[in-house]
């Protein structure tokens, strides 16, 4: 992709616009680290980050989350929601497995998932439901970017507007950065401060 040059600020989000099989997921995937670009680097908060350097790469990680669009592959569908997020807090935060299953709780509740759903396995979760458990696991590492790759295109209508204004309100309230990837110009113009759009392999 020609012209890839993006910059995205705490506390305000971003939409990338283009149409399928543009490049969008590769480029939120090498701004979160887990592509490495073919030319040109990745920096955060001045510092080029280079995916060789195991320290900086996992602590970019821990800053910089992404949410995928197919909310059926993202999680472990023999893991219950709560454990796939108390997971998160174990790893990243260290803490006993029952501070995290109080803190993932916590947190599922605030992405609007109830306690007996918090139980269930993912199939047996709605895609909506699914996906909110996915940004769950992302805010449990606390980041302060998190990239949203058309995460409304795997659920039904009527969740797609809740989700949206889901992730508005988490983005306003803990003030991260978002980068919200769409093929939708519409959902750009309403959700993003500004936008970048992919056109002809160029941005």
């Amino acid at each position: 992709m020609e012209g890839a040059d993006i910059d995205v600020q705490e506390r305000e989000v971003v939409g990338l616009v283009g149409e399928s099989g543009s490049g969008k997921t590769t480029l939120g995937k090498v701004l979160a680290l887990l592509h490495r670009p073919t030319l040109g680097e990745v920096s955060y908060r001045g510092e080029t980050l280079e995916m060789p350097r195991r320290n900086a790469r996992s602590e970019v990680r821990g800053q910089v989350q992404m949410i995928f669009q197919d909310p059926y592959s993202s999680l472990n569908p023999k893991q219950r929601a709560i454990h796939a997020v108390a997971e998160v807090f174990q790893v990243w935060q260290g803490v006993s497995r029952s501070a995290a299953r109080d803190s993932a709780m916590a947190l599922l509740r605030e992405v609007g998932i109830s306690e007996e759903q918090a139980r269930l396995f993912p199939p047996s979760l709605s895609g909506g439901q699914r996906q909110r458990v996915s940004v769950a696991r992302a805010l449990a590492v606390e980041p302060r970017i998190l990239i949203a790759d058309e995460p409304t295109s795997s659920i039904d209508q009527s969740a797609q507007a809740q989700l949206l204004v889901l992730l508005g309100r988490l983005q306003e309230e803990r003030g991260l950065g978002g980068l919200l990837i769409t093929h939708a110009l519409r959902l750009g113009r309403r959700f993003a401060a500004r936008m970048y759009v992919v056109r002809r392999g160029a941005l």
